[in-house]
């Protein structure tokens, strides 16, 4: 059994059951957003309310239209459509559900600030109407001259 544990941690799904739920997708980002999706998820998963909230987005959904805007969330992002609606509409729904769980949970830092701080920088790209693949992809074709010297630059932590 142990072997086959092992085995299983060479697989990398986008999401994985362990002790705990392992969400791969987004696990490579930018410092002022690294927290906003542990904070989206908390805010949904730890509270029954929020959670019946995520759901009734998406509960009545064929299981074909799930694996349609998933493929179609790789092509077209925030602009995929599910239908008719937007992903990125799903997305501030998502964002304001997760919020009333944090501020209902009300665990505050040393300055006295709940955790949905953390869907700040998350808000903000939404606001922005495109993801960060988006902006990187204009950059690319743009400022950048298709130089990749200049997307290293741009994606690489610094300490600050």
């Amino acid at each position: 059994m142990a072997d086959w544990q092992l085995h299983l941690t060479t697989l990398f799904p986008e999401t994985r059951l362990k002790t705990y739920i392992e969400l791969r997708s987004v696990d490579s980002q930018p410092p002022e957003r690294m927290l906003a999706l542990p904070a989206l998820v908390k805010g949904v998963f730890y509270d029954d309310d929020c959670m019946l909230g995520a759901w009734d987005l998406v509960k009545s959904w064929s299981w074909s239209e799930r694996l349609e805007i998933y493929d179609a969330s790789h092509k077209e992002a925030l602009s995929a459509r599910i239908r008719g609606i937007p992903l990125l509409d799903l997305a501030h729904e998502l964002s304001a559900i997760a919020r009333v769980g944090l501020e209902r949970q009300n665990v505050r830092n040393g300055r006295g600030e709940n955790e949905t701080i953390y869907l700040d920088a998350f808000d903000r790209q939404l606001a922005l109407r495109c993801s960060p693949a988006d902006i990187i992809a204009q950059r690319w074709q743009t400022e950048w001259a298709e130089r990749i010297d200049r997307l290293i630059d741009f994606t690489a932590y610094r300490s600050r």
